[in-house]
Parts: structure tokens; C-alpha cells; sequence
């Protein structure tokens, strides 16, 4: 059975929503990082077929958590520009070792 035979096997049955919902998470994520829409729906479709296949399914679901959160702000622009994040990095560490 190749592949595609068996996603679409998998396809068939009760409908099951922990990895529509991974896919739709991680969609959103990348597209509020800022990925262009073919990124962010390669990723959608990936994100869908791991669970159906039996691949990490609690990971990618713990995971799109943590992605789900960290886009959140991202999204609010709570977070600061990636320079001056970058700048107060070095800054803290100079501190911690004189």
C-alpha cells in the first residue's frame, strides 16, 4: 500500500478533529509569523497527515500550543523587534558575566 492509498484509507472513517484543528493551529502560526500562504498550507497539509498516520500525534498537539501562544503575541506586537530583542540579550548576559 503506497502512501496516498493508505492517507486516503485513513481519510474514511469518523471524522476526527486533533489534526484538522493541528493543521488550522499551525496555518494560522506561521501566517501570523509572517510565511508566505504556500509555506503556511504545506505545512497546514503536513501538520494534518502526521496524526492521521499515527506520527506523534500528542507532540504535534503539545506543540502547536506552545506555536499557538508565542504567535499570539507576535500577533498583539507584544514582543519587540528582533534587534532590539537581540540587543537586550547581550545586554543581560554582559551583566551576568562581568
Amino acid at each position: 500500500m503506497s502512501f496516498f492509498e493508505e492517507l486516503k484509507d485513513l481519510l474514511r472513517g469518523p471524522l476526527d478533529l486533533v489534526p484538522l484543528v493541528n493543521a488550522v493551529v499551525y496555518s494560522l502560526a506561521f501566517s501570523i509569523l509572517g510565511a508566505p500562504v504556500w509555506k503556511c498550507v504545506v505545512v497546514g497539509v503536513i501538520a494534518f497527515a502526521a496524526p492521521k498516520l499515527h506520527y506523534g500525534r500528542r507532540t504535534l498537539s503539545r506543540l502547536g500550543v506552545l506555536i499557538m501562544i508565542a504567535s499570539l503575541f507576535i500577533w498583539a506586537d507584544v514582543t519587540p523587534d528582533p534587534h532590539e530583542l537581540a540587543r537586550r540579550t547581550r545586554a543581560f548576559l554582559a551583566e551576568l558575566h562581568p
